[in-house]
């Protein structure tokens, strides 16, 4: 939490020092120079999660606007699944972080 590439590169570092060998895949997040992946920053996990929710929506004959949605966390992962989210028309009614939180208290698009 609250980390950058640059910090998770050297945490990546100082855990290979510490073992004795390159351990690159011990840390996720890094810059690409370092083994890090591309398109991380946009959170290809956030993406593959959606898709999941789709398809069970979808199996279940539940219109994704039935389901008020909830983002905690506003990091990396939170935030892009909130700009997901809302451009799916998902009904986002509260997000939070370990700052606080917010709530609106909006009808159901349905």
């Amino acid at each position: 939490m609250y980390t950058t590439p640059e910090i998770m590169a050297w945490m990546a570092n100082e855990y290979s020092r510490i073992v004795g060998e390159n351990t690159p895949a011990s840390f996720t997040g890094k810059p690409v120079e370092v083994g890090g992946s591309l398109g991380r920053a946009d959170s290809y996990f956030v993406s593959a999660g959606i898709y999941v929710l789709e398809k069970a929506l979808k199996k279940i004959k539940k219109r994704k606007t039935a389901y008020y949605s909830s983002i905690q966390g506003l990091g990396n992962v939170g935030a892009n699944a909130a700009k997901i989210l809302y451009k799916e028309d998902y009904n986002i009614v509260a997000v939070s972080d370990s700052r606080g939180g917010i709530v609106s208290k909006t009808e159901n698009k349905d």
